[in-house]
């Protein structure tokens, strides 16, 4: 299902935001895609609106059928809950034809990259936790867990990871690094959501082979 290469264009330039963003959370998106701008393109006549809130659970989301990217000011690293909510706007948005819809559901394009992340001892093991654990856990920890075993949030953690491994950005780096030391607690045990190196060198590989596929590299 690959697609011809197509005009394009910077993704910072694909974001639009309102105007009440706290300037401190807007520079951190900016540093965001400033370093994803030097990593690929997106094709012209797609735009995400970023928006604030000021939730404190849910330190982003994204709304695939309005196409907004909201950021909660309380957000621990909302660098990397831009990219991955970026990630969410590219599946979304950029690498399909279809509107509502994410490409990493049903794109067999995408069939490599996923296959390496499901085969991967960090989802192996989440799925595992959820398994074995889910009765110990609350409805929210388990909705989370759940969650984030689809396919679209496994695609959107691997590009946000994607985007901080190959950005030169020290601020990128040091927040990644300390999401991976600190792993969140579902059911009693520690869930790793990011991939250690050595995996992520194969995923890696995955995601440039797709983005090579769909023209934006």
């Amino acid at each position: 299902m690959s697609e011809p290469r197509r005009e394009s264009l910077l993704p910072s330039e694909t974001v639009v935001s309102e105007d009440d963003i706290d300037p401190g959370l807007r520079r951190h998106v900016e540093i965001a895609l400033q370093e994803i701008d030097r990593l690929h393109r997106v094709p012209k006549s797609v735009s995400a609106r970023l928006a604030q809130t000021r939730r404190r659970r849910e330190q982003g989301s994204y709304n695939p059928v309005a196409g907004i990217i909201e950021i909660s000011r309380f957000a621990v690293h909302p660098m990397l809950t831009f990219a991955h909510e970026y990630g969410h706007f590219l599946d979304n948005r950029v690498l399909h034809p279809l509107r509502r819809e994410y490409a990493s559901r049903y794109d067999a394009d995408f069939d490599d990259l996923m296959v390496t992340c499901l085969q991967s001892r960090q989802i192996r093991s989440l799925k595992r936790v959820l398994k074995w654990r889910g009765k110990k856990m609350s409805t929210w920890e388990r909705r989370i867990l759940a969650d984030s075993l689809e396919l679209h949030e496994i695609f959107a953690r691997v590009y946000c990871q994607w985007v901080c491994s190959k950005s030169g950005n020290a601020l990128l780096h040091g927040a990644l690094q300390d999401r991976i030391n600190r792993p969140p607690t579902f059911g009693g045990v520690q869930c790793e959501f990011e991939w250690d190196s050595d995996t992520f060198s194969d995923i890696i590989v995955c995601m440039d082979e797709l983005l090579r596929k769909k023209g934006l590299q």
